[in-house]
């Protein structure tokens, strides 16, 4: 479980931070902690403190929402794909463009994928149809919601078992 929630002061997600994010906003005073981890605490000159699992803005902050789809994003492609090569399906680190860049390809996300290393380069400056190369799975955009939601999932915590506990 990596990184800190962080809500608005209405209660609604706004993304996750690193701890040394949320802790320096604690001590700020910008943000409150809503929810710790249990026995496990922070030791500084001035005192111990909770590790918080979610923090909570004291003022409401305005936030410019684009509910939309993302721009793509290299990294961002990789996630959309779990990591997987849309060729062979094994463990990939790159991301090709269906339609190569030198043939017009655009940068978005109906034309990246993700590839592994081999099959990038058998690929090549190819389209998938003449490297005899089909893809496994069709590439899709990704929006703002969802990225929000996998952040969250990557704690190790959802919205409705936060305020269960």
């Amino acid at each position: 479980m990596t990184g800190v929630i962080v809500l608005n002061a209405s209660y609604e997600p706004l993304g996750v931070v690193s701890l040394h994010k949320a802790m320096s906003n604690v001590f700020k005073g910008r943000v409150e902690i809503v929810r710790a981890r249990e026995g496990a605490v922070v030791k500084t000159s001035s005192g111990e403190f909770p590790i918080p699992i979610a923090v909570r803005f004291t003022k409401m902050v305005k936030v410019p929402y684009r509910n939309g789809e993302m721009q793509p994003r290299f990294k961002k492609v990789l996630i959309r794909d779990n990591y997987t090569c849309a060729y062979c399906g094994k463990h990939a680190r790159t991301v090709d463009h269906i339609q190569p860049k030198s043939r017009g390809g655009k940068n978005t996300w109906m034309n990246l994928i993700s590839a592994c290393q081999p099959c990038n380069g058998k690929k090549s400056n190819k389209t998938p149809e003449e490297a005899n190369m089909a893809l496994r799975f069709q590439p899709r955009p990704v929006y703002q919601q969802e990225v929000l939601v996998r952040e969250i999932a990557s704690t190790g915590y959802d919205m409705e078992t936060l305020f269960a506990l």
